[in-house]
């Protein structure tokens, strides 16, 4: 762990503390946190973190986060042209990015303790339904931080992928690879999805087995889990 990611990791623990929930972790420490649990070792850095509010079922989220994030030595890195203070950095270089669901209308209005709104994401509202609690410990810093489920996981990367103005979308494939390589039975990562999240895991999949980073993870075996699962084609 490098000293800016475990900066980020001290963040979320120290926040996750003040407020236990209505939000989920997400991006690159999701995947690291799932790699950690199945020993699996991550395939690319990754410092930042980012966490996605439940606005729509803890209205007040948005203020008690950002105020956590305060309380926890963190202030916004700056303000865009549209009010968004969507990252928020310490002094030991630790990042935290916090996102929205889309389509929440006049929540995303919604602005936090400094007085900025921040951005809405896709598919954040599909992953946070399938948030489930984890235990986290480092250096005898103790939390409960939600984290999606391995197929919300997939869906969280798969919908990232989606973003085509991402100049480094490639690294959502990459972690896309990493997550199938732990697929398990149990995670019955099939079931219950909806056609569009469906649709777009299988994009997410078609680019992953085209690309050579992707399929150097486990060989690609991962991959092959996962279409077998899905009933794909391979």
């Amino acid at each position: 762990m490098t000293p800016r990611q475990e900066a980020s990791w001290h963040g979320i623990i120290a926040v996750a503390r003040r407020v236990p929930s209505g939000w989920c972790l997400v991006g690159g420490q999701m995947v690291q946190l799932w790699c950690w649990e199945r020993e699996v070792a991550p395939v690319r850095p990754t410092d930042d973190g980012d966490a996605v509010l439940d606005i729509r079922a803890h209205p007040d989220i948005m203020m008690q986060f950002t105020r956590a994030l305060v309380d926890s030595g963190f202030e916004p890195d700056g303000q865009d042209w549209q009010g968004h203070q969507h990252r928020w950095v310490n002094q030991d270089h630790g990042q935290i990015d916090i996102l929205l669901p889309e389509g929440i209308g006049e929540r995303a209005k919604r602005v936090g303790v400094r007085g900025g709104t921040t951005l809405e994401t896709p598919g954040a509202q599909n992953v946070l339904h399938r948030a489930q609690p984890f235990e986290v410990s480092l250096e005898r810093q103790n939390a409960r931080i939600f984290r999606p489920t391995l197929q919300g996981a997939l869906i969280a990367k798969a919908y990232a992928y989606g973003l085509v103005n991402d100049p480094l979308r490639l690294r959502h494939i990459q972690d896309f690879a990493v997550l199938s390589s732990m697929i398990r039975i149990s995670d019955r990562v099939a079931d219950g999805l909806e056609r569009k999240e469906r649709n777009k895991l299988y994009m997410a999949y078609s680019a992953a087995i085209t690309e050579p980073l992707a399929l150097s993870v486990d060989d690609g075996n991962g991959l092959r889990r996962l279409a077998t699962a899905m009933a794909w084609k391979a």
